[in-house]
């Protein structure tokens, strides 16, 4: 600019060197942007110009039927209204005026979206550090009507109570609202949620995965998860941390995840921020990446202006790389339509990506799947004619559930040829997927090979392996007594037994929503138990199973007691009479079963009188 003949915020006429009008635009006298176009030519940039432009983008809003009451109605220079960011949460307004000229021009913008939208009320958040730039105080401030502390605000079917005066942004993120839409589509089994803030992405994908944990490092954000969460009735471990420190810790855990969601804060807010931006960004997906069970999927987003699509490609093809991983791009996302209205500007972009294994490995890949069939096809031509042997006659409402009525000597011996065969090539992530290949099958067997095969395996058995059987129970492949106890006692127990330090994580098991993983929860400590160790953990686990009304953990809690009181049946005898109220009369009677007849009728007439 040559000269300038105005005050800071006005509405000013912009002309050429020649005298030519060249638009007219917002003056700032403190700003690097000192102009922000509003019209161009001799179209004079006024407060009708303004309105018309209000008018057009609550009606684009309006048209895309958004399934949400907290979304955005104007974004800034997307909308051709440059630095005003108006936000809708229910019958609420939130404002942003970013620039002089809009500030200006709030009490004018206020009559007007009142005229438009007849909010119950209205308020100027007007607190980001985008104003100090611009020579503005920051302030939060009612323009209008009343609004409360907080509101409730719905996105994708989740209700949130939103602090529209100290939340992020204006309360919400509200740019991912399409793409947690679209994550769910691929969320499964294990969920980690990375930078939850809220818990958007937790409690969108966490209706349809077994576990949730999220993580942020604001304790007020993670108590916000708690209360969101148990609002919408989604399970989330919500816990306070800092996720780089936390995917390092997870790491060494051996934990592995089936759905992670990186959604961090711009790393980069400016060109001198870049190099860093790029090594946080590799590590934490590097960490993920790592944290990954095979086939699962990375959901990673980048809101940094200065890092765009195509660096932050290469940042994850890098972590890939450094991970060992082989991953497939199968959804390039953008910020929601809501913000790209006319000019779309920087997007944070969410990439999923589905993990594999590298392509060394295809041909075990392949291997593998043709020992899984052919174990299947050799447990078929074992079956026993029918009125032979009859396997379901010691399972009650087998639902779905097989039977090739293969005697258990059968089973064993075919898990004994499947590993002398592939001993010398499989290595134990090779069985751990073989066993994952036939766990899911319907036919009882199968799933008992399966078992058998990994089980033969256990000098290599790792921490890792543990959520993965989790998981297994939680996504009912169990699907029964019989296969659940065989993974607690040929797995579960036995990695316990050489990691002792993994046992407190069955306290957590006892109170999922999935039966199979609370009756391993207490089955998974009888080994232990029988050495008179976690005796404490047992007998809390069990006390708090004794509320579970299916009959399956009543007779499961019951046998672990009872080898619990081998080692020091006084205690147990104890225990009974401390909480013989509470306890069902079926753990009750597996539980005295090693006790003298006599002993036994008088627990049961002492616990019950």
């Amino acid at each position: 600019m040559t000269s300038v003949h105005a005050e800071a915020g006005d509405l000013v006429q912009i002309r050429g060197p020649r005298g030519r009008t060249l638009g007219s635009a917002l003056y700032s006298d403190r700003s690097q942007i000192a102009l922000r176009m509003l019209s161009s030519g001799e179209a004079p940039g006024d407060m009708a110009l303004i309105r018309r432009r209000l008018e057009a983008a609550v009606a684009f809003r309006t048209s895309l039927a958004i399934d949400a009451t907290a979304f955005r109605l104007v974004h800034g220079e997307a909308d051709l209204l440059p630095s005003l960011i108006v936000d809708r949460y229910g019958d609420y307004l939130v404002v942003q005026a970013l620039s002089q000229g809009m500030d200006r021009l709030m009490p004018e913008l206020t009559a007007a979206l009142e005229d438009l939208l007849h909010p119950r009320g209205i308020l100027a958040r007007n607190d980001p550090r985008a104003r100090v730039l611009e020579g503005l105080e920051q302030r939060v401030e009612v323009l209008a009507g009343d609004v409360p502390e907080s509101v409730t605000a719905t996105e994708t079917g989740v209700e949130y109570e939103v602090d529209l005066r100290r939340g992020q942004k204006t309360g919400l993120f509200l740019d991912q609202r399409e793409n947690r839409a679209a994550a769910a589509a691929y969320a499964r089994g294990r969920l980690l949620d990375c930078f939850s803030y809220h818990g958007g992405f937790a409690l969108v994908l966490g209706r349809a995965c077994q576990e949730t944990i999220a993580i942020d490092v604001s304790e007020d954000a993670i108590a916000r998860v708690r209360q969101n969460a148990a609002r919408n009735g989604v399970a989330v471990d919500a816990r306070v941390g800092n996720v780089f420190d936390e995917l390092r810790g997870l790491d060494r855990l051996g934990e592995r995840f089936d759905t992670i969601v990186l959604d961090p804060p711009a790393f980069a807010k400016n060109k001198a921020a870049i190099s860093n931006a790029r090594a946080g960004y590799k590590e934490i997906n590097l960490r993920a990446l790592k944290l990954l069970n095979p086939g699962g999927t990375l959901v990673t987003c980048s809101c940094s202006y200065h890092v765009n699509e195509a660096a932050f490609a290469e940042i994850v093809y890098d972590a890939a790389v450094d991970a060992q991983v082989h991953v497939t791009v199968v959804e390039k996302r953008m910020q929601g339509r809501v913000f790209e209205m006319l000019h779309p500007q920087k997007a944070g972009m969410t990439a999923g990506l589905k993990a594999g294994r590298d392509g060394r490995a295809k041909s075990r890949s392949a291997d593998i799947a043709r020992a899984a069939a052919r174990a299947r096809r050799d447990l078929e031509r074992l079956s026993q004619p029918a009125g032979g042997f009859d396997a379901s006659r010691y399972f009650r409402g087998t639902g779905d559930l097989g039977f090739y009525n293969v005697g258990t000597t059968a089973m064993r011996a075919l898990a004994k040829a499947i590993h002398a065969e592939h001993r010398g090539a499989w290595t134990l992530d090779d069985a751990v997927a073989f066993a994952d290949a036939l766990i899911e099958d319907r036919y009882l067997e199968v799933k008992s090979v399966g078992i058998e095969v990994l089980a033969r395996y256990r000098r290599d058995f790792a921490p890792r392996l543990l959520p993965i059987w989790k998981r297994w129970l939680a996504e009912n492949h169990s699907a029964n007594w019989a296969t659940t106890d065989s993974m607690c006692g040929a797995l579960v127990g036995p990695l316990i037994l050489d990691h002792p330090e993994l046992a407190a994580r069955l306290r957590d098991w006892s109170r999922h929503r999935n039966m199979w993983v609370r009756r391993a929860s207490i089955v998974g400590l009888i080994p232990r138990a029988r050495r008179g160790e976690s005796l404490e953990l047992v007998y809390e686990i069990a006390k708090r199973l004794h509320s579970d009304r299916e009959d399956l953990i009543q007779k499961a809690v019951g046998w672990a007691l009872r080898e619990a009181g081998k080692s020091d049946p006084a205690r147990l005898e104890r225990y009974l009479r401390a909480n013989g109220q509470a306890i069902p009369r079926t753990t009750l009677r597996y539980a005295i079963e090693r006790f003298p007849e006599a002993k036994r009728r008088g627990l049961l007439i002492d616990t019950r009188s």
